[in-house]
């Protein structure tokens, strides 16, 4: 208490300090100074209330060259783009290990820095707030008790802070991402005395700090605060990870909502009884995840972030989280989404299907806006105005559906005083609500499942396809599903992309464990795929290249199934694109040693990969072994105790080809090929 009330005097001791007043009296100019006074530093307060929305520049300058990942180098129309479509402010994260000297004193590369300020002025000239840190870290936290490591870090925020302590007050300083495998006291040492480093140079600019871990609202709970009038606090949520991070099942549900704004609101109180302004510096859901549940987090997201106030920026990397699609200056739906989302606008957004070519449209008005527009797009064609009702309107049909036709629909609520208020979208294909095995009865399993024979049914009960149009024109020309005449005689699925399912009515004869596979055709590699059957999930597992789309190869894993009639889900989680072939399930012998079901779901990326490996787990295990091993089958990296999350150095290895083996109790969970540049 004694500490919030000394915060308070500082930061009232500032705001007090008066301006400078100009009078002009017959034609002279005559000023008026404070003796000894300048004008006050933006305070956090002040600053959370004016930097709103953002987005991350995310994989752009974290990797060992800038470009060296799935996005080119940053260029300055980006930052046009950002501020047009209504963001007011940017975070920059920045990797500086690669480019700063090993040993004392520590010297970052002039180049380097000097391309790192012309991005930041390229966002300050646009009236961007700018939030700049120190990412990817790892060789930090992977061995903080170093000496010379700390010595290392510390010069990097003292040249930092040289280097742009005259920049606007808009540029904020985040002292490190993601803390993980840093113990709390560490943290809130290295928090303390990177800010000691800061304010010999910049004494009132805004410092943003962590806690430890991950970066999660708990971590942030738990740590300590710095005693110091211009700091705000950061945390990171992509909760629940199975369904942001690793698109797993649907969201939206009443509980899932509870649990979100349970989430903020307890950060949200934390921030207002210690003064601390926050903001949720990465937040999103990969594109792979179910697209309605996707667009309804994102939406809830915002509304309650705007709803509690907090200052939040949007994950975009380009990749599974992109929202800006560089190349072509263009946004995906989750920008208006981010944008205008607001707690006054339509909530509880829904739609169905009644009778046989009606679309429901259903939703809630907080409050009464000007009028109510309806919108609607068919295909990948932009949205259009089809009705627009009355302000107090809750409900619209739309009797224009055709059968096989997908539509997408959002409620715009027109506001000429506050501005549009605009829903997220929902997508819907007009077909049989109804499933039904394609074979007329279930496929029994142990068996083979041919990939084209998935279930009867319409465009998101039984498939998803990106769209209505089976581009490859074989075999069943009704649907959306992409499949293509092999060779050989049969039949595969083709053109994959991002995001895809399709389900096939399974029976199950015998409970057990099952090596479950998938032949496919790749022509170069690095697709992965998905196997989810009842409430077993399999891990995602890498597609090799098999230098032809006609040549198949097995890519396979073991899950244990209940007994019974139940669905196989088959997804793509991740391109480049790759034929599918047929599914096999075969029944693990009686004598194998029958082990509790971990439902186990392991993700690796980026693969390639340069120097950094990133390893996501489902269920951490504390007696798990990770191990890196080379085409010889020798370990070269083992790594014990494995977290939720895994980031391993991998950039002292030779560039060549290397397993990655998940091993829980001796048995292996999860094997999978990386390309090491």
């Amino acid at each position: 208490m004694v500490y919030n009330q000394t915060r308070m005097l500082m930061v009232s001791r500032w705001d007090r300090i008066r301006r400078i007043v100009v009078l002009t009296v017959s034609g002279l100019i005559l000023g008026l100074w404070a003796s000894a006074e300048v004008q006050a530093q933006v305070t956090p307060l002040l600053a959370s209330q004016q930097m709103g929305r953002g987005i991350n520049l995310g994989n752009t300058l974290e990797p060992e060259l800038e470009g060296g990942w799935n996005n080119g180098p940053a260029q300055e129309v980006y930052f046009d783009q950002i501020k047009e479509a209504g963001f007011t402010n940017v975070r920059i994260p920045i990797r500086w290990d690669k480019h700063t000297a090993s040993s004392s004193p520590f010297t970052v590369d002039l180049a380097w820095m000097d391309r790192v300020e012309e991005v930041v002025d390229w966002a300050l000239e646009r009236d961007l707030w700018v939030v700049l840190n120190a990412h990817h870290e790892n060789w930090l936290k992977q061995n903080y008790q170093s000496s010379i490591n700390q010595a290392r870090f510390d010069s990097i925020w003292s040249q930092v802070s040289v280097r742009f302590k005259d920049k606007s007050e808009r540029l904020l300083f985040e002292i490190i991402n993601e803390p993980q495998g840093m113990t709390k006291s560490e943290v809130d040492e290295l928090n303390q005395r990177v800010l000691g480093i800061i304010r010999k140079t910049n004494t009132t600019r805004i410092v943003v700090y962590s806690g430890a871990g991950w970066a999660s609202s708990d971590d942030l709970l738990q740590a300590a605060i710095p005693p110091d009038p211009y700091m705000m606090a950061y945390y990171h949520s992509y909760d629940p990870w199975s369904f942001a991070g690793l698109a797993d099942g649907v969201w939206g549900s009443t509980q899932d909502r509870v649990d979100m704004r349970d989430q903020i609101q307890r950060v949200a109180s934390w921030a207002t009884s210690n003064q601390i302004p926050v903001m949720v510096s990465e937040f999103g859901a990969v594109r792979a995840a179910d697209y309605n549940s996707r667009m309804r987090y994102y939406s809830v997201y915002v509304e309650e972030l705007v709803d509690a106030k907090l200052v939040h920026q949007v994950w975009d990397d380009g990749g599974d989280f992109e929202v800006l699609q560089r190349e072509a200056g263009t946004w995906h739906e989750t920008k208006d989404i981010l944008i205008h989302t607001w707690p006054d606008g339509p909530h509880g957004f829904d739609l169905e299907i009644e009778g046989d070519s009606v679309v429901a449209l259903t939703w809630e008005n907080p409050v009464l806006h000007d009028r109510i527009h309806i919108q609607r797009a068919i295909g990948s064609q932009p949205m259009e105005t089809i009705a627009t009702l009355p302000a107090n309107s809750i409900k619209y049909l739309d009797a224009a559906g055709a059968n096989g036709i997908q539509y997408r629909y959002r409620i715009i609520a027109e506001n000429s005083l506050k501005g549009d208020r605009i829903s997220h979208p929902l997508e819907i294909r007009m077909e049989s609500s109804i499933r039904s095995s394609f074979l007329g009865s279930p496929h029994l399993i142990p068996g083979v499942i041919e990939a084209e024979d998935f279930d009867i049914g319409r465009e998101g009960l039984t498939y998803h396809d990106s769209d209505a149009v089976n581009e490859a024109g074989a075999y069943r020309t009704d649907v959306g599903v992409d499949i293509e005449a092999r060779l050989d005689g049969g039949f595969h699925l083709s053109h994959v992309s991002l995001g895809e399912w399709v389900e096939y009515t399974v029976d199950v004869t015998q409970a057990g464990r099952y090596v479950v596979g998938a032949e496919v055709a790749s022509l170069q590699g690095g697709g992965r795929l998905h196997f989810g059957l009842g409430q077993a999930q399999s891990g995602r597992l890498l597609i090799p290249g098999t230098n032809s789309w006609q040549t198949t190869t097995i890519v396979s894993t073991e899950m244990d199934l209940e007994a019974g009639e139940q669905v196989f889900r088959f997804s793509i989680r991740g391109t480049p694109t790759f034929n599918v072939d047929r599914f096999t399930f075969s029944r693990v012998s009686g004598t194998t040693v029958e082990l509790p079901v971990l439902h186990e779901v392991v993700s690796l990326y980026p693969n390639p990969v340069h120097g950094l490996l990133h390893i996501d787990f489902d269920q951490p295990h504390d007696h798990g072994l990770i191990s890196i091993v080379d085409m010889l089958g020798r370990k070269v990296l083992t790594y014990r105790d494995l977290e939720a999350r895994l980031e391993l150095d991998i950039s002292h290895l030779s560039p060549g080809v290397y397993g990655v083996i998940w091993e829980v109790e001796s048995r292996v969970l999860h094997s999978q090929m990386i390309l090491k540049h």
